[in-house]
């Protein structure tokens, strides 16, 4: 389904709903409505922004390095981590499994053609490209890929 086209909408708690129950105040009441057969339109105003996968992990230490994962691959096959220029930076040199990318970058003009880069992508994660190519198809990495920043 990746790539698939996506309709979504906004689900407006109710004011009754509880902050800790979404599934009992919010999302059942809204599957019980679309199994009656009322359309997703119905529901609540449509979600416009692109929909964004989000990991179960987080960016944990080992020694000086962060170490996170992939989370998303674009449909250039740019690779979206989950990390940030929070945990990762400036001077730091990211690794896809065990390749050597380099230190973050500002643009993609910034290497060769053809070469790896990291860089911080307009959703405020590290990703993991290849200059006029697809870092998925060269590092043969998807979700849940393994990608570390070495601190030192």
């Amino acid at each position: 389904m990746h790539g698939a086209p996506v309709e979504a909408v906004t689900l407006a708690p109710p004011p009754q709903a509880s902050p800790t129950f979404h599934g009992r105040d919010i999302f059942a009441p809204a599957a019980a409505r679309l199994a009656s057969g009322e359309p997703l339109t119905s529901l609540g105003a449509a979600y416009t922004s692109i929909p964004r996968r989000v990991s179960g992990a987080l960016p944990h230490h080992e020694g000086k390095v962060v170490v996170g994962e992939v989370i998303y691959v674009d449909r250039y096959g740019n690779l979206v981590t989950n990390l940030t220029p929070e945990v990762v930076p400036a001077y730091a040199v990211l690794e896809a499994e065990s390749l050597v990318v380099g230190p973050l970058r500002s643009t993609f003009g910034d290497v060769p053609t053809g070469a790896l880069l990291a860089y911080v992508g307009s959703g405020g994660h590290v990703e993991i490209a290849v200059r006029d190519g697809s870092a998925a198809r060269r590092l043969g990495l998807g979700v849940g890929g393994r990608v570390r920043a070495r601190l030192g």
